[in-house]
């Protein structure tokens, strides 16, 4: 009897394991999806073909299959609730990877975690390459007879590390905030320190539980830009506000996604003005493109933003009579005509400016002069026609290996059958465009060969006025010039 006993349990134990095991994936069509995609920053995965588009059968079903289900089995946010409770609870750690528990309730995201330890930091090349896509990008918005302004703002355990847990150990040494920012108050790019302006604030200026500024530092952080623009304008400063707990972070939603407290939000007694002119999408203002419009506000904006850029929306609509917010990836600068243009980047994100080349038109240059010539197989010269072929995009990389210095610009020579004209070139290698075969025969479209630089630039299409538009890439460190040679011809398909 007690080995029959012994024998039902062990039955009952199985079968009670698989229907715990089942429920999740059988109750999907009666509970619906139960993951928040903006609770984890990520789209979450659609449910797989087993054809694909193009009707041919789709290999990779299996894995996508058990990718979606891991993402949208019912009851999930509930377990994952319970899990890091748990886990939170008891051990004071987070068990999600880009959540880090620090003390006294405050998180922090983990991928700010490089620039804390001042880890993977950008190159003093890279630092320059940045100082030079700004100083192009500050000089073609003032040719437009615009103002220019550009703001990085500081990731919340920059300023606020002694929430950090005890076993990160802020790094000392320079990092890619530090050095941009030396970099930028040694040229004349008009540069706006959120880092040094934030940090002489004694006020909590950032949610503990999200990634970002709260309401009163995003007023700082406005007041500091125009006030670098020298724009007079209503700093609020009289204004009356208030606390309430009301905002949902983003780190305890992700750490916690089916229920957290509530966070500290701070909110000012003003009556807005302004009205949206584009339709919103999204409830958390996370639209690429925001435009406003206030018949009280004077001259015209064009901010491009991230999601620090959320709570600036309502001061900057405020102040201006319209209001363009875009979180355009590269930012676009064709028809600037804005009479102020800001660019604001948290800090993580640095590195992202030299993903890809803004798409504007290159300067002319005439005083650029080749004194030596110098020819590699691996150089790499490649265009396209972009809107309606109005206009023409080159993108490659070039042998740098003799030049010595870091201060480098380059520039594209295109000479047609009676004319020849110099760009200068963003110093951007286009990891998103480039696929080509090096000297091996090995396909190459990930990263800049070291002892290379990658260029970008647009030029009107109407310099083109032969069969065959010759085209070179000059570099320069300062001392001496090189020319790249021939490396393509230029035609209209």
């Amino acid at each position: 009897m007690n080995h029959r006993f012994k024998k039902i349990l062990k039955v009952t134990y199985v079968i009670v394991f698989f229907v715990m095991c089942l429920v999740p994936i059988v109750c999907i069509p009666i509970v619906g999806n139960s993951v928040d995609s903006t609770s984890e920053n990520r789209t979450l995965s659609q449910m797989p073909k087993l054809i694909n588009d193009d009707g041919s059968i789709n290999t990779s079903v299996g894995v996508e299959f058990e990718t979606y289900l891991s993402e949208h089995f019912a009851f999930r946010n509930q377990l994952v609730q319970l899990n890091n409770q748990a886990y939170y609870s008891i051990f004071g750690q987070s068990a999600e990877d880009d959540v880090i528990v620090g003390k006294d309730g405050w998180l922090y995201y983990s991928k700010t975690i490089d620039d804390y330890l001042s880890r993977n930091v950008l190159s003093e090349l890279e630092i320059n390459n940045i100082v030079t896509t700004l100083r192009l990008e500050q000089e073609y918005v003032e040719n437009y007879g615009g103002k220019f302004l550009f703001t990085v703002i500081p990731n919340k355990n920059t300023l606020y590390d002694e929430y950090m847990p005890y076993n990160y150990i802020k790094s000392n040494t320079p990092n890619n905030l530090d050095m941009l920012t030396e970099a930028l108050n040694n040229s004349e790019i008009s540069f706006c320190d959120m880092k040094e302006i934030l940090s002489s604030d004694d006020s909590i200026l950032y949610h503990k539980t999200d990634t970002h500024w709260n309401n009163h530092g995003a007023l700082i952080g406005y007041n500091a830009m125009l006030d670098s623009l020298n724009i007079a304008h209503n700093d609020f400063s009289t204004v009356s506000y208030y606390s309430e707990k009301s905002w949902d972070g983003d780190l305890a939603k992700m750490l916690f996604p089916n229920y957290w407290k509530k966070d500290v939000q701070i909110q000012y007694d003003i009556d807005y003005n302004y009205t949206y002119t584009s339709v919103l999408l999204k409830e958390d203002f996370d639209d690429n493109i925001i435009t406003t419009s206030n018949t009280n506000g004077t001259d015209s904006l064009l901010m491009f933003r991230d999601s620090f850029g959320r709570a600036l929306i309502p001061f900057m609509s405020e102040q201006f009579n319209t209001v363009t917010f875009s979180r355009a990836n590269p930012i676009t600068l064709l028809d600037a005509s804005q009479d102020v243009v800001i660019f604001e980047i948290v800090e993580r994100n640095i590195d992202t400016i030299l993903s890809s080349a803004p798409t504007m038109i290159a300067p002319e240059r005439n005083d650029v002069s080749i004194t030596d010539t110098y020819i590699d197989n691996d150089n790499v010269f490649q265009y396209k026609f972009i809107r309606n072929n109005e206009y023409l995009q080159m993108y490659g990389q070039v042998n740098i290996s003799n030049l010595s210095g870091n201060n480098i610009n380059v520039y594209a020579l295109i000479e047609t059958d009676n004319s020849s004209t110099v760009f200068e070139a963003f110093p951007i290698y286009e990891s998103n465009l480039l696929k080509y075969e090096d000297s091996s025969g090995n396909i190459v479209n990930d990263i800049c060969i070291d002892g290379y630089i990658g260029y970008s630039l647009i030029v009107p299409s109407s310099i083109l006025n032969s069969s065959e538009n010759r085209v070179s890439i000059l570099v320069t460190d300062g001392v001496s010039t090189i020319s790249s040679g021939t490396l393509g011809n230029v035609q209209f398909d």
